[in-house]
């Protein structure tokens, strides 16, 4: 008996003994297994401006009021007329490679991705000139007051990294991550840089996989299969589809992250094609303003989620259209315009000089934007109009924008800071993939350089007003609703944040739970 109690006591020992060391050996596997983030992302890597702010640093970052603050470029001064610029940089930050991000790198940065991203200072630069190693000078043609918050697009990149089609070449960055591997439109692997600069980074985020899923059904099934651990985090836009969004939140199993509503960055808004057909005529367009009901269109197809607006720019903003009255909707008030204009009805069709309005409606396949056409042409149907709607592939629908090939069609006329806006957009009245320039008329062209070329804040607040206020009498786009982003994710991480550069791309506090 004795000796059976001692062979007991001899298995009870090794077990707790493995047990002990079981737990021992987990712990320190927990330790050393790596901390790998995984996201869906629309775009391959290579191709996503958004990305690139994961291997490289903006030469400056933005505050909650799209205000230029110090980035790679520590700070600033600048003439009193706003041609000249000195920038003094951050000593001592490194590339990937170990060479050194200086006056020279900087200046290849500005000039190099200013063409790329279609900045307005490019054509107003005149010189650059490398002061010291570290202190650059830049000088304009003209006054150039928006210049620091236009280097929010750009990162730094070693001379040399960009080929003669505009093409970025070579991904060595300052920032916290590094390219290692990388499959065309399928995946890339970004490492941690561990001699990275900004010793404020909390992140302990070893691995990111950036996995390219087009499709948003697909993406969605990749987050609840564990496929990626957050979606709708990559994109400056919001590219979740609001249906999914509703459903992923009101499940238990995710959370979200909100971009600040009265932050937005841009205005979902019909496009008229002013240029040709029957929106030429302002008083129509002037009257189209007041006739889609901009709360049911969000309450019935967009689940509440966006904000109705009628404002085709924020007027929070020192940029913003705070002068301006909102477009509100108002039927009678559309009737009303149409009939001092000679549009007449007959059989309840509304007619100008005999002929029935009809505009074609020309729209992607994408669900959310076939829902908007539908609900726009539900709402023109109560003033007598016709729309025929022309869902289209999206390259398809890019193509007959160009030509200009449409009388309506979903946009987004305005950025914030404005300043990028008319760079992206210009002042002119060409088509493009996204329809319309911004200069409807010589007016809005002039206060549009008016803003571009203010000496000073009061010059430039004049100019802001003067445009905003030409920009609304001119009714060329129908703002609907605001467009601040969501993302979702499988609580595995936690600490995302939308940074206020909306192209940048911010992992410095996730941490793994």
């Amino acid at each position: 008996m004795k000796k059976f109690i001692a062979i007991f006591l001899m298995i009870l020992l090794l077990v707790s003994v493995t047990g002990c060391n079981s737990n021992n050996i987990s712990e320190v596997n927990k330790k050393t297994q790596e901390t790998i983030l995984k996201v869906g992302a629309i775009t391959d890597f290579k191709s996503s401006r958004e990305g690139l702010t994961l291997i490289s640093d903006s030469l400056v970052g933005m505050d909650d009021k799209y205000n230029a603050t110090s980035g790679l470029v520590n700070k600033w001064d600048v003439n009193k007329d706003a041609t000249e610029y000195v920038l003094y940089l951050k000593e001592n930050i490194k590339f990937h490679d170990g060479s050194l991000f200086d006056a020279k790198s900087c200046e290849y940065s500005i000039e190099t991705l200013g063409k790329q991203f279609m900045c307005t200072y490019i054509n107003m630069l005149e010189t650059t000139e490398i002061v010291d190693e570290y202190i650059l000078k830049i000088k304009f043609k003209s006054s150039n007051l928006g210049f620091p918050k236009e280097l929010m697009k750009i990162v730094a990149l070693p001379v040399g990294s960009v080929d003669e089609d505009g093409n970025i070449t070579n991904f060595n960055g300052t920032g916290p991550f590094e390219l290692n591997e990388y499959e065309k439109d399928v995946e890339a692997t970004l490492v941690k840089n561990e001699d990275y600069w900004d010793e404020d980074i909390s992140s302990d985020i070893q691995k990111v996989k950036w996995i390219v899923i087009a499709d948003p059904d697909a993406r969605v099934m990749a987050l609840e299969s564990n496929q990626v651990d957050i979606i709708g985090y990559t994109e400056h836009y919001s590219s979740i589809p609001y249906s999914n969004i509703v459903s992923l939140i009101n499940n238990d199993k995710y959370q979200s992250i909100v971009e600040d509503k009265n932050n937005y960055t841009s205005v979902r808004a019909i496009g008229m094609n002013w240029k040709k057909g029957f929106l030429a005529d302002i008083n129509l367009r002037r009257a189209l303003e007041h006739v889609i009901d901009r709360n049911k269109l969000v309450e019935t197809v967009f689940f509440e989620i966006p904000n109705p607006c009628g404002h085709i720019m924020n007027p929070k903003f020192d940029d913003g259209s705070n002068k301006v009255e909102e477009f509100k909707y108002d039927i009678e008030l559309a009737k009303e315009i149409l009939e001092k204009a000679g549009y007449k009805y007959e059989k309840e069709i509304l007619r100008k000089d005999g002929k029935a309005i009809k505009l074609d409606y020309v729209c992607n396949s994408l669900p959310e934007d076939k829902d908007i056409a539908v609900f726009v042409q539900s709402e023109l149907k109560k003033i007598g109009i016709t729309v025929n709607i022309v869902a289209l592939e999206t390259e398809q629908a890019y193509q007959h924008i160009q030509n200009g090939e449409y009388d309506l069609t979903i946009a987004t006329p305005w950025f914030e800071p404005t300043v990028n806006t008319i760079s992206f957009y210009g002042l002119e009245d060409n088509y493009s993939m996204f329809g319309l320039g911004l200069g409807i008329n010589e007016q809005v062209k002039a206060y549009g350089q008016e803003v571009i070329s203010a000496k000073n804040e009061s010059e430039f607040k004049l100019g802001i007003d003067r445009l905003w206020k030409a920009s609304y009498e001119a009714c060329t786009s129908i703002p609907l609703f605001t467009g601040y982003r969501y993302a979702i994710h499988n609580g595995k991480f936690t600490g995302f944040q939308f940074d206020y550069n909306y192209f940048k791309i911010d992992f410095s506090e996730v941490r793994e739970k």
